[in-house]
C-alpha cells in the first residue's frame, strides 16, 4: 500500500510528536507499506515517520518523493544509496502538488498538522480516498477525528480497536496504525460510489475470451502452428483480463483507457508469438523433427491444448510483473 504522509509539529510536546512519527514509520516499514512524501524539513510528520521507516533497512522500503515543480533542493537525496526512492515533480505549487499526492496514495495518513493537512484531509475525503487522522498527534487531526460522523468513525472502531488511539500514546498504538492501513483500504468509509465503464469493458472481455477459448479447443483436431498459436493468443489475453480484473479489485484507482488496451494486447499476441516458438523448439528436441505437428490422437491433443492454455494464462497474468526481469534476463544473454 502507498500510504501519503502529512502533519506537522502541533503537539505541545515535539519530543512525543517525534516519537510518534518515528514509531509510526517503523511499523509501516516493517508490514511493507511504502511512502508517499513531500518534505524533509524537521517540522513535519513527513521527516519523522521517514527517520522511523527508513531505520530498519528493509529491502522492501521504497518511498515516493511528490512535490510541486520548483528549484528547491530535491528531499531525502542524501538515503538515495540506502532507499529506493522515486522523485516526482507534480503541479506548480503546494497545493496542486498535494492533490497528486493525494491522487497517487491508497491510505492517506495525517498526524497532527495545521491548515495546510486540514485541505490534505478535505481534498482526500472529496476524492474518495480512507484517510485516518491520527487523534494521538493532537492538532488538526484530532480535530477531524472528533468531527467524523458515526458511520466512518464507526468503522474505524470496528477495525482493530482503533478508539484506543483516543487514549494516551503507547508505543504499540503504531503497530495498530499500520495493521489499519489495509483493512480501511478495502473498507473505505470515504469511497465515492460510481459506474466505472473499465469494469464492464473487463466483463465482455472476459466473457468473449472464455468463448473464443471453448471454440477453439473443442474444434482442435491437429497441433499444428496455426491452431496452438491461436489458443495460445487466447489463453495470454485471458490472462491479461485475470490480471487487470484482480487489480480492478484491488486497486481504487485503477483506470483502463484505449491504449493500454492496445498496449496489452500487442504484449499478448508477442508473448503468444514467443510460446509458439518454444512449443516448436521444444517439439523438435523432443521429437528429432516436425512429425509432433501432425498428430491425430485425440488425447495427445486435449493434453496438448491444455498444456498451452495454461502455460499462456500464467505468461499473460504474470508477464507485467516479470517483464523487467525478463528484459534483463536476454540483454545479459545478447551481451555475453
Amino acid at each position: 500500500m502507498k500510504v501519503l504522509i502529512a502533519g506537522s509539529n502541533h503537539h505541545s510536546n515535539s519530543d512525543e510528536f517525534q516519537k510518534i512519527c518515528f514509531q509510526i514509520g517503523q511499523e509501516l516499514s516493517r508490514l511493507s507499506h511504502h511512502l508517499i512524501l513531500g518534505s524533509d524539513n524537521p517540522k513535519t510528520a513527513d521527516f519523522h515517520v521517514f527517520q522511523g521507516y527508513n531505520s530498519t533497512k528493509l529491502i522492501s522500503n521504497k518511498a515516493f518523493v511528490i512535490r510541486p515543480a520548483d528549484k528547491k533542493e530535491t528531499p531525502f537525496h542524501e538515503f538515495r544509496k540506502d532507499l529506493n526512492i522515486v522523485y516526482l515533480r507534480k503541479g506548480r505549487n503546494w497545493a496542486s502538488g498535494r492533490t497528486h499526492q493525494v491522487l497517487a496514495s491508497d491510505v492517506v495518513l495525517t498526524i497532527s498538522g495545521g491548515r495546510g493537512t486540514e485541505n490534505i484531509i478535505s481534498t482526500a475525503m472529496a476524492l474518495g480516498k480512507p484517510v485516518l487522522p491520527v487523534p494521538s498527534g493532537k492538532g488538526i487531526s484530532e480535530t477531524v477525528w472528533n468531527e467524523l460522523d458515526k458511520s466512518s468513525k464507526g468503522v474505524f472502531k470496528v477495525l482493530n480497536n482503533v478508539s484506543i488511539l483516543e487514549e494516551k500514546w503507547i508505543e504499540t498504538n503504531a503497530k495498530i496504525i499500520a495493521e489499519f492501513v489495509q483493512p480501511l483500504y478495502k473498507k473505505n468509509p470515504f469511497r465515492i460510489s460510481r459506474f466505472d465503464l473499465s469494469e464492464l469493458f473487463l466483463l465482455l472481455a472476459c466473457i468473449l475470451g472464455i468463448l473464443i477459448w471453448l471454440f477453439l479447443f473443442s474444434t482442435m483436431v491437429d497441433v499444428g502452428i496455426s491452431k496452438i498459436f491461436q489458443l495460445s493468443s487466447a489463453s495470454v489475453l485471458m490472462g491479461v483480463i485475470l490480471r487487470n480484473g484482480i487489480k480492478r479489485l484491488n486497486e481504487d484507482g485503477f483506470y483502463l483507457s484505449l491504449r493500454i488496451v492496445l498496449v496489452e494486447l500487442v504484449v499478448g499476441v508477442l508473448t503468444a508469438i514467443g510460446l509458439l516458438f518454444f512449443y516448436i523448439s521444444g517439439g523438435l528436441v523432443i521429437e528429432g523433427g516436425f512429425e509432433f505437428l501432425q498428430k491425430t490422437d485425440l488425447n495427445s491433443i486435449y493434453r496438448i491444448g491444455i498444456s498451452v492454455s495454461i502455460i499462456g494464462l500464467g505468461s499473460g497474468y504474470l508477464i507485467e510483473k516479470y517483464s523487467g526481469k525478463l528484459g534483463d534476463l536476454l540483454r545479459n544473454q545478447i551481451e555475453e
